[in-house]
């Protein structure tokens, strides 16, 4: 009987780390555990080992990660505190001496973009943003059907193009970062500060009613998609595809792609904007095309 492929998918986010094995193919299922990321670099590494000596009979392993990585180097090139001593971590070749295993990194970003041009909205477009809403913003770049890298590997970190001069610190060192305006975070520390209530994304939307709350709602909406209009006059995309749990809310992708279109210049008038369709499992299917990639370069 032909062996059976397996590949092991292991998202490695500042909160949760989800993974799961793919057999020909196909995941039956994920898992979810803390990343307790502020542990470091050295609990970054015990915990992908950890995970993958659950697995029998894997031929190769597929990390996306949070920080920026150099893919060919397979190596964490820059990473904020979140992940203390990350930076600079030949995340990849370290992993691959532990598990005897061949590894694949990539940014999770990236990985996500990939896994929704392999198999989610991306299949519908050569030319794509991605974009995922969270504690930060994280991005890529699809131009003809592939990830655009750029020079250092570090092309996509569109969370970080400033958008308000001199404007508000970044966890990066910066003043003035998109994700500082238009993250779900972002949204959540102006709620706050408006009403004194802490709050989730969910329990935001749900207390739309509340004239504050709305009020802090629109203007977020405009920092997402004043970011946007940039992005669509240097790039010309035909679509964004917009990632997140905050993205799930009903309404909201339709809200943005409408003051999107109702914004830009002429010519950037018929730009999709939809919802990322593989939702939290885009890393992993991200991960395991990058994996398959890696193992068919392997080929003689």
């Amino acid at each position: 009987m032909e062996a059976r492929m397996k590949i092991l998918t292991i998202d490695l986010g500042g909160t949760i780390t989800k993974y799961g094995l793919f057999t020909d193919g196909v995941l039956p299922a994920s898992y979810e555990r803390p990343t307790d990321a502020k542990k470091g670099a050295k609990h970054i590494i015990d915990l992908v080992c950890e995970i993958t000596a659950q697995f029998e009979d894997v031929s190769c392993l597929g990390i996306s990660t949070c920080g920026y990585v150099d893919p060919w180097d397979k190596r964490i090139v820059f990473a904020t505190d979140a992940v203390p001593g990350y930076t600079g971590v030949p995340i990849g070749k370290i992993l691959e001496q532990k598990t005897g295993l061949p590894v694949a990194v990539e940014n999770d970003a990236k990985c996500a973009a990939i896994g929704e041009m392999q198999e989610g909205n991306g299949m519908k477009y050569n030319h794509f943003l991605f974009l995922s809403y969270g504690t930060g913003i994280g991005g890529a770049i699809a131009l003809n059907g592939a990830i655009h890298h750029g020079s250092h590997g570090l092309a996509g970190a569109l969370g970080h193009m400033t958008v308000h001069a001199d404007g508000l610190e970044c966890t990066c060192g910066r003043r003035g970062c998109y994700e500082r305006y238009a993250s779900t975070n972002a949204l959540l520390s102006s709620i706050e500060d408006r009403t004194g209530v802490a709050m989730n994304g969910r329990e935001a939307f749900a207390h739309s009613g509340d004239k504050r709350i709305r009020r802090e709602i629109d203007l977020w909406i405009d920092e997402v998609t004043a970011g946007l209009i940039s992005l669509a006059n240097i790039f010309d995309p035909s679509a964004f595809i917009l990632g997140g749990g905050v993205m799930e809310q009903e309404n909201l992708i339709q809200e943005i792609g409408k003051r999107l279109n109702g914004r830009t210049i002429g010519g950037f008038t018929d730009i999709a904007v939809c919802r990322a369709k593989l939702g939290n499992t885009a890393g992993l299917y991200g991960a395991y095309h990058n994996a398959m990639s890696l193992l068919s370069e392997k080929q003689p």
